[in-house]
């Protein structure tokens, strides 16, 4: 493997897979080349294809089949269910994150990584809550995982007015969530309003998402107002769209 590229050669082995099966040049229950091959393909030693190979099986992507190889797995999609999201009775009577319920009832197991942190928000935000230009909000930012892989980002945005010095700006799950302590204290989120659009995933987000290139995603976001129309705060979850199935049930 010649050229100008700075990564590791076993970095550059593993994108390159993973592109590929991203791509459908490897479908799930295919079987990867053999080591040989890919040394040969590569031009290179039979420890960085291993080493290429085991990233792929610790991402979930390939399985090892013992005296065959590496097998591509299937990825079942997961449900991603706008019926009820924001209802107030289910988010009041949670004993774990939403998202947890949601992921155990598919059979999946979930997990997070949380960080909570003071940060000026994208515009787009800043319109969505109605700030002043350079204000600054807390950010609760989720990577949210499945068996293990990070799956989805999720971006609440809190206005300090709201957040500051409250259980929100802790850096740890809330249970029941923030917008149950605020109806508890006496702001309630009553109406909502939020939007999804198909876009490219920023470099940052590609990374900890572990995506392909070229691979998109879905941006939902959405803001909750309370009873004077005062925006609460704004989600932004970033779906990459062939990890999710999207739902929702009308009544008509």
């Amino acid at each position: 493997m010649q050229g100008t590229d700075t990564r590791p050669l076993h970095r550059r082995i593993t994108d390159d897979l993973r592109r590929r099966i991203g791509a459908g040049e490897y479908q799930p229950g295919d079987m990867l080349p053999s080591e040989a091959s890919l040394r040969s393909d590569y031009d290179v030693t039979r420890g960085t294809v291993r080493q290429a190979l085991q990233t792929l099986v610790g991402e979930g992507l390939v399985s090892v089949i013992q005296g065959r190889g590496y097998l591509v797995r299937e990825r079942e999609a997961l449900i991603y269910d706008l019926t009820g999201s924001e209802s107030p009775d289910r988010r009041s009577s949670a004993t774990h994150d939403i998202w947890i319920t949601d992921v155990q009832a598919q059979g999946r197991t979930p997990g997070m990584r949380l960080d909570v942190l003071r940060v000026v928000p994208p515009a787009d935000v800043v319109d969505c809550l109605e700030l002043a230009e350079n204000e600054v909000v807390v950010l609760r930012r989720r990577v949210r995982l499945v068996d293990d892989q990070p799956y989805s980002i999720s971006s609440a945005y809190w206005p300090l007015s709201i957040a500051a010095g409250t259980p929100i700006e802790l850096p740890h799950d809330m249970q029941p969530g923030p917008l149950a302590w605020l109806t508890k204290h006496g702001r309630r989120q009553v109406r909502v309003h939020g939007k999804i659009a198909g876009r490219m995933p920023t470099s940052e987000e590609a990374e900890t998402l572990r995506l392909p290139a070229g691979a998109p995603v879905f941006e939902h976001t959405r803001t909750g107002y309370d009873e004077a129309d005062v925006p609460l705060r704004t989600t932004v979850d970033v779906l990459p769209t062939d990890r999710f199935v999207i739902t929702y049930d009308l009544d008509v």
